[in-house]
């Protein structure tokens, strides 16, 4: 009986969801792209598609994954703003989903999950980025991926399979690729872990959980180590230019 309301509870929330995004098309759809987005078509269609162009810093921002969709965008001649719309939000649509998923495995019971997704869907706080292409699938992206690190990593602690880590370390790779910000996520994670999750806050105890879970603390620290050395070898950074800043200062902003 908790299973079927808990499945028609989550028809309840893609039947929401849905009308969301059906509203949100009708009332954006005459929308356009702002002059960022042009000038990053611009730049993909100047330098083709190269390694070059896939890892090269725009506006102080090295997300390699943004110059790729937009070499995407540019080859597919996907220039009509309603689709990158579509597109959009198909994003928002699975940040919600993932935001119930993670829900529903911290915290018990059928309702507050539902209430909290729909909360995190109907955010006016969406509408900003539906309306700007770089900025709405560079922050949905990482979203979503961030969104699949924490639930990885909660799955991973209630049965211990480690494909979770796999999964959870694989999300934090690709958000990196996307923006700078997921960084954080191990310092969250770590948090969450001592604070929400063990019952014994002695520093040795805090410790043996650590190393007990070593494979997934060391999962992250790669990925971490690989994507900051490379971040430091591209121009992204204060060390390459005078208008640049340092990766403490381009995470805080």
């Amino acid at each position: 009986m908790n299973r079927a309301r808990t499945i028609s509870l989550r028809r309840a929330l893609v039947a929401i969801t849905l009308l969301e995004l059906i509203a949100l098309y009708v009332v954006l759809r005459n929308g356009s792209w702002v002059s960022d987005d042009n000038f990053f078509l611009v730049r993909a269609g100047q330098l083709g598609f190269t390694w070059h162009w896939i890892t090269s810093p725009q506006y102080e921002h090295w997300d390699l994954a943004l110059n790729v969709l937009y070499s995407i965008q540019l080859r597919l001649f996907f220039f009509d703003y309603r689709w990158g719309l579509v597109v959009l939000l198909g994003l928002l649509g699975a940040c919600i989903y993932m935001f119930e998923r993670t829900m529903a495995t911290l915290v018990r019971g059928r309702w507050i999950p539902f209430i909290f997704a729909v909360w995190f869907g109907l955010s006016v706080l969406w509408i900003r980025p539906l309306r700007w292409w770089s900025a709405g699938v560079q922050s949905f992206s990482y979203t979503f991926l961030d969104l699949l690190c924490l639930y990885a990593f909660l799955r991973y602690q209630a049965d211990g399979a480690r494909r979770w880590i796999a999964v959870s370390a694989g999300a934090l790779a690709v958000a990196l690729l996307f923006y700078e910000k997921p960084a954080y996520l191990l310092m969250y994670l770590a948090l969450f872990r001592v604070l929400l999750m063990s019952a014994d806050l002695r520093p040795k105890a805090v410790l043996a959980v650590f190393w007990r879970e070593r494979l997934l603390w060391a999962s992250y620290v790669a990925v971490l180590a690989i994507w900051g050395i490379a971040y430091l070898n591209s121009e992204a950074h204060g060390g390459a230019s005078g208008g640049g800043v340092t990766l403490g200062q381009y995470l805080t902003y």
